[in-house]
C-alpha cells in the first residue's frame, strides 16, 4: 500500500469501502452513497470504467493532481449533473461521460492555472464521443492542456449553447460538434489547424470567425447552419470542400482575408456553398 493510501486511510478511517486506489495514485472504482463526491487529492488518474453506470453520483469534483480521465471512467452516470476539473487534466478518454443524460456543466476551476507545469503538459485529446448524447449539457469550458477535440466528442449535445475552446487547440474533429442544434457562438483559438468533416453540421451558428492558422476545413463542416450569416475565411485555406458552406439558407456575407487573385487559385468543390443570390464575397486582405 503505498503512502499516499495509508495516510488517507489514517485520516477517513473506512474510506478502503469507497475508494479503489491503486498504489500509484490511479482511482479504479468508488463505492460511497453518490451525491456531491469530490475525489481526494492526491490521485493522478480516474482509471476506465471507474464510475460507469452509476446512478447516485450527482457531481463530481476533480483535484489538481488528477490529469487524466481513462476510456467510460464515467459513461452513462444518469444522475450527474455537474462536473469541476482543474487545468491540470489533459486527456479525457473516448466516450468518458457518453450518455451522461442529466450532465449540465462541465467546468474548469481557473484557480489552479499556476499548477500547469510546462508547455509538455498542453498536449492533451479530449477522445472519441467524450460527451456524446450529453443531451441536457448546456455549457462546456475545457481545461486549457487540451490540443485535440477528436471526433464525435460532443454529438448530439443538442442544448449546448456556450462551449470555451481551451487557447492551444490545434483539431477539431469529425462531426466533433455534429447535431449541437443550439449552438449560436464559438470562439476558435489562434492555433487551430483544422477542422474535420461535418464537424459543426446541424449547429446552429451565426457568424464564423477562422483564424489564419487554419489550413484545413473537411466536407461540410458548417453545412446546414441555417442561422449562419456570415463567415470569414483565412488566406491559408487552399481548398474549400464538397457542402462546406452548403444549406446555410441565411449566409449573406463571406469575408475572404486575401486577394482577389488568390481567392481565384483556391480550389473550390462545385457545391461549397449555397447559391443564395444575396450572398456577398469581399476581399480583406491582411
Amino acid at each position: 500500500m503505498s503512502a499516499f493510501i495509508i495516510k488517507y486511510d489514517e485520516a477517513f478511517g473506512n474510506s478502503d469501502k469507497i475508494w479503489d486506489i491503486t498504489e500509484d495514485g490511479a482511482l479504479r472504482g468508488y463505492n460511497g452513497k453518490g451525491g456531491a463526491v469530490t475525489v481526494p487529492d492526491g490521485i493522478k488518474t480516474i482509471s476506465n470504467g471507474a464510475f460507469q453506470w452509476n446512478k447516485d453520483v450527482t457531481s463530481v469534483t476533480l483535484p489538481p493532481s488528477v490529469t487524466a480521465i481513462g476510456r467510460m471512467a464515467f459513461f452513462s452516470c444518469s444522475a450527474l449533473e455537474f462536473l469541476y476539473l482543474t487545468d491540470n487534466v489533459s486527456e479525457i478518454g473516448e466516450s468518458a461521460f457518453e450518455h451522461c443524460s442529466e450532465l449540465k456543466k462541465v467546468v474548469t476551476v481557473k484557480e489552479n492555472d499556476a499548477l500547469l507545469k510546462s508547455e509538455e503538459h498542453l498536449s492533451g485529446d479530449v477522445g472519441k464521443c467524450a460527451f456524446s448524447s450529453c443531451e441536457n449539457l448546456v455549457s462546456a469550458e475545457l481545461p486549457r492542456g487540451i490540443k485535440r477535440i477528436a471526433q464525435n466528442a460532443f454529438e448530439m449535445c443538442i442544448k449546448l449553447d456556450r462551449i470555451n475552446l481551451p487557447p492551444f487547440l490545434e483539431s477539431i474533429g469529425d462531426m466533433a460538434f455534429f447535431e449541437c442544434r443550439s449552438l449560436k457562438k464559438i470562439a476558435f483559438p489562434a492555433t487551430l489547424k483544422d477542422i474535420g468533416q461535418l464537424a459543426f453540421r446541424y449547429a446552429a451558428l451565426q457568424k464564423a470567425y477562422l483564424p489564419d492558422s487554419v489550413i484545413s476545413v473537411g466536407a461540410e463542416a458548417f453545412r446546414a447552419n441555417a442561422g449562419l450569416t456570415s463567415i470569414s475565411l483565412p488566406a491559408s485555406l487552399t481548398t474549400l470542400p464538397a457542402g462546406l458552406l452548403y444549406g446555410c439558407s441565411s449566409l449573406k456575407k463571406i469575408v475572404y482575408r486575401g486577394t482577389e487573385e488568390m481567392w481565384e487559385k483556391v480550389e473550390k468543390h462545385e457545391k461549397w456553398a449555397p447559391d443564395n443570390p444575396g450572398t456577398v464575397i469581399r476581399f480583406c486582405p491582411e
